[in-house]
């Protein structure tokens, strides 16, 4: 009897949240090699742009696809490109490109989301 209280009370609690939204959008950044002349290029980009902080985004470097195959199939990503993917606190992808991303686009995407209007109006 116990057990099925606690299970209800589990299932009924307000903290017990099954939609897994993340606390950060992400940007990850995927090449088979360091050198890939895009990759260096959305590197040097990001590490001018200003507003990651504002925008809650964290960013992951994936180099190597015999390394990392798991995460280049996760988000298909392709071994021969480099990839940029913007997932949102949802978990949802909102933005890929096989090229740099400027931050206007970036941000024009992000800025567009019913998440992020509601906590610019906070």
């Amino acid at each position: 009897m116990f057990n099925l209280f606690l299970t209800a009370l589990i299932l009924l609690s307000p903290v017990h949240n099954l939609s897994a939204q993340k606390s950060h959008r992400e940007i990850w950044l995927f090449t088979a090699d360091a050198d890939n002349a895009s990759f260096i290029a959305q590197k040097a980009a990001l590490n001018d742009f200003t507003g990651l902080k504002e925008r809650d985004i964290l960013i992951h470097e994936i180099i190597g696809f015999k390394a990392h195959q798991a995460l280049f199939k996760k988000y298909k990503a392709s071994p021969q490109k480099f990839t940029f993917i913007l997932v949102g606190k949802d978990g949802g992808e909102k933005l890929r490109a096989n090229g740099p991303v400027s931050q206007e686009k970036l941000y024009r995407t992000i800025d567009a989301m019913p998440m992020r209007k509601r906590e610019m109006k906070q």
